[in-house]
């Protein structure tokens, strides 16, 4: 269940802070403030969009399901972006899960909403066309990642990624879920997280990964993260 939370700014999201005032001015009184719980779901696959969302400092992870329940993480959504981007696209479903990885705040808009904002061909049209872009290239190097890089490379790049899209440097998370995004064993992800921490990249006790050294965890991260990054500063300047 959702839990109301104070007002605030919307433009602290940063699709939100690209917009004129003038079209921000026409959804601002639209945008409800909610808080997120860890390992909330938000949509199942094949769920219609009632909904979109705004992150401002949750982290939301985008889950492959197979057949037989396998879980994979193919992207994230966090303040650089907007889960619920098929309601204006016309799709209104999802393909994948939406479950809460960091708890956090966001902005929760009705679908039709966004969707008659969107129509009217102003800047939010084109910031959203362009996110869709990102998003698109997120799912794809998600993917070349988890075939052709090894798990210290992976579990150093999803933390930068968790880093970037929420702006926190204490990061609430389990071995076991960072196990289960990567698709990979929970004994895996504590050697390596050890390994992380002897490199005195991080710190990582009780539930809670703390980034000490973004640059050494650049070093020991593949290319996908930058790749992201690039993606975000040159089609959204973020």
């Amino acid at each position: 269940m959702l839990r109301p939370v104070s007002e605030a700014n919307g433009r602290e999201n940063g699709l939100l802070a690209k917009l004129p005032r003038k079209e921000y001015e026409r959804l601002r009184p639209h945008l409800k403030p909610v808080a997120f719980a860890r390992e909330q779901i938000l949509f199942n696959e094949g769920d219609r969009i009632k909904y979109a969302y705004f992150p401002k400092d949750c982290l939301i992870s985008l889950i492959g399901i197979t057949e037989d329940f396998q879980l994979l993480e193919v992207g994230v959504v966090g303040a650089t972006g907007l889960l619920g981007i098929t309601a204006v696209l016309r799709a209104n479903k999802l393909p994948y899960r939406a479950m809460v990885q960091l708890p956090g705040e966001a902005w929760r808009i009705r679908g039709d909403i966004l969707r008659a904002e969107f129509d009217q061909g102003g800047k939010l049209q084109d910031i959203i066309l362009r996110y869709f872009h990102t998003l698109t290239t997120q799912l794809a190097q998600s993917a070349i990642c988890s075939r052709f890089h090894g798990i210290e490379n992976r579990l150093s790049r999803w933390l930068l990624d968790c880093d970037y899209h929420t702006r926190k440097e204490v990061l609430s998370l389990t071995h076991e879920v960072m196990a289960i995004m990567l698709g990979t064993s929970r004994s895996l992800v504590t050697t390596t997280i050890s390994r992380l921490q002897r490199e005195g990249a991080i710190n990582a006790q009780r539930g809670q990964v703390t980034i000490l050294n973004r640059e050494r965890l650049k070093a020991m991260s593949c290319e996908c993260h930058q790749v992201i990054r690039n993606e975000f500063a040159e089609t959204l300047g973020l």
